[in-house]
C-alpha cells in the first residue's frame, strides 16, 4: 500500500520571496496576451536584433549591397529611357499604357 502525503508536504520547502522566479514568470504571462500582435511581433523582431552579434553584421553587408545595387549601378548602367525619348508626362503615360496592355507583336516602337 502506497502512503499518500498531502499535496503540500510534496513540493518542498518554501522558496524566499526574492529567490521566487515563478512570481515573475507569471506576471510575464499575465501581460503578454493584452498587448496588441502587431507590437508583440516587433518587440520580438528588436530584442532579436539587440541580442544578435554576427546577424547584425551579416545584415550590414546585405543592406550594403543593396544599396549599391540599386543606387549605385542604377545611375551607371540604367539609362533613362522616357525621358530620353518623350517629352511631356502624357507622351510617357501612354507609351507605358501601351507597352504593358497591348501584346508584343502588335506593339509599335517609338
Amino acid at each position: 500500500m502506497v502512503p499518500s502525503f498531502p499535496l503540500s508536504s510534496q513540493q518542498g520547502p518554501p522558496i524566499p520571496a526574492e529567490h521566487d522566479s515563478r512570481k515573475e514568470q507569471r506576471t510575464v504571462e499575465t501581460t503578454a496576451p493584452k498587448k496588441n500582435l502587431v507590437l508583440n511581433i516587433i518587440v520580438f523582431y528588436l530584442q532579436g536584433f539587440k541580442s544578435m552579434r554576427l546577424g547584425r553584421t551579416l545584415w550590414v553587408i546585405i543592406l550594403l549591397k543593396l544599396f549599391i545595387l540599386f543606387g549605385v549601378v542604377r545611375l551607371f548602367f540604367l539609362p533613362d529611357y522616357l525621358d530620353s525619348r518623350f517629352a511631356t508626362e502624357d507622351e510617357k503615360a501612354a507609351y507605358v499604357s501601351e507597352r504593358i496592355t497591348q501584346p508584343l507583336n502588335t506593339r509599335r516602337t517609338p
